[in-house]
């Protein structure tokens, strides 16, 4: 079994690779090309669990532990050749589950025994790692020695210093906004149910329905993840009451399940076009009315709709008449049924980011890496969502609120903490004026 090996690293945002390539090689490091990699992450009960895929080397799995710094940090880890990696990577998703795959293009330098590695990482944007390998089981002083010397020369400031690892940046960016929701109920000890459709891992989706729960659990909150789908109704009927039965009534509703495909009307397929109403716009009818009767019995009903402000401007139609339609739909609920239950005091709200979220639609569909790094994190949305449930429902109804308005109102003005990538220039997201 191989032993486990110490290294000294440091990984940073990189805002210019061209100038920070030219410099490691003027300091004397030797380019050795350009690696395509693929890490898998499987949820691990301690440190940090990849299989990494690097063609045309072999794939191997890496464990490792390291303290979440900002600086320089130790990393202990193990590598072990795999020789059937398909296998492994179905029985470790199998029993463990998936948290999330890296891609990333690696340019490789070496400079004293030193790795420089210049990465391209999909959904993330360019970073710079430096990696020193110990030498001996003592002491680091040598390598920090040379990490830090590589720092100065490769221009690296403290402002770009990124303390977690790519997993994390893409697990907390990727995962979604409704999840990012159920994880801020989670932490005042909420009890939250599910209903979703990803019970196993998709190769572009992050997480499962299970994951999701346990994340929650571990939040603070109780889950209850329910495999189902929201155009089904006898599914939603039964996913509600198994919510009832379980944690004794409903006090809030959040419809977030949403398809998305932006093609004209000229082209895009009727099967798609039949898919995005029933997901977002019937889907958001059904759940909302088949929770009504038990949000009558609650303290504080709030229903909540990530869906945009209504608006008659032709631009918001034109390039994707469809999207467009089931958007709307899904925002006609809230005006529809604030009016309609007015008088029982059940709130029904919409709520839309000021700029794109970075989410695997975002990743997926909407502009790639480019976008995400060009976005804002689910949780500014989250933390929103948070302060709209706060407040007394019989008088917070029929609204479509913007996320940075409601975090301006609570005293939330500075959000530079939620950008993706720091001091990007933001993207607005569809459906606003301004």
């Amino acid at each position: 079994m191989p032993g486990r090996r110490r290294n000294l690293e440091v990984k940073a945002i990189d805002p210019d690779p061209q100038a920070t390539f030219a410099a490691a090689v003027a300091l004397g490091a030797e380019d050795q090309g350009v690696l395509r990699q693929r890490d898998t992450y499987f949820h691990a009960v301690q440190g940090r669990l990849k299989l990494r895929e690097a063609p045309p080397h072999p794939p191997e799995l890496i464990s490792y532990a390291r303290a979440e710094l900002a600086g320089p940090k130790v990393s202990l880890y193990r590598v072990v050749p795999v020789a059937d990696h398909v296998a492994l990577v179905d029985a470790l998703a199998d029993s463990l589950g998936v948290r999330v795959v890296v891609e990333k293009a690696r340019r490789l330098l070496l400079w004293r025994n030193v790795r420089i590695h210049l990465d391209r990482v999909a959904g993330l944007g360019d970073f710079v790692e430096i990696e020193a390998v110990a030498a001996s089981p003592g002491g680091l002083e040598v390598e920090r020695d040379r990490v830090e010397q590589l720092r100065a020369a490769l221009g690296i400031v403290d402002e770009h210093l990124v303390p977690v690892g790519y997993a994390d940046l893409l697990a907390r960016g990727s995962r979604g906004i409704g999840l990012a929701i159920a994880l801020r109920a989670a932490r005042d000890g909420a009890n939250v149910a599910l209903l979703a459709k990803t019970a196993e891992p998709h190769p572009r989706l992050a997480g499962t329905i299970f994951s999701a729960a346990k994340e929650i659990e571990e939040a603070g909150g109780q889950a209850l993840p329910i495999v189902g789908d929201v155009r089904d109704d006898r599914a939603v009927g039964d996913a509600v009451e198994r919510a009832v039965d379980r944690f004794g009534g409903i006090d809030i509703v959040v419809n977030n399940a949403s398809a998305i495909d932006v093609s004209p009307s000229a082209t895009i397929a009727m099967k798609r076009y039949d898919l995005m109403q029933d997901v977002n716009a019937r889907g958001t009818f059904l759940l909302s009315r088949t929770c009504v009767p038990h949000l009558r019995d609650a303290a504080n009903p709030h229903v909540l709709t990530l869906s945009p402000p209504l608006s008659l401007d032709p631009r918001w139609y034109g390039p994707h008449l469809a999207y467009t339609l089931a958007k709307f739909g899904m925002s006609m609920c809230t005006l529809g049924m604030a009016a309609e239950h007015a008088e029982a005091g059940i709130a029904f709200n919409s709520l839309w980011p000021r700029t794109i979220i970075a989410t695997a639609a975002v990743q997926n569909v909407l502009g790639g890496e480019s976008a995400m790094a060009r976005s804002r994190r689910p949780e500014i949305v989250a933390d929103a969502a948070y302060e709209i449930f706060t407040r007394p429902a019989r008088t917070t109804t029929g609204n479509f609120f913007i996320d940075d308005d409601v975090l301006a109102e609570a005293g939330i003005t500075d959000l530079s903490g939620y950008a993706y990538v720091p001091d990007a220039d933001l993207l607005p997201d569809l459906f606003l004026d301004s």
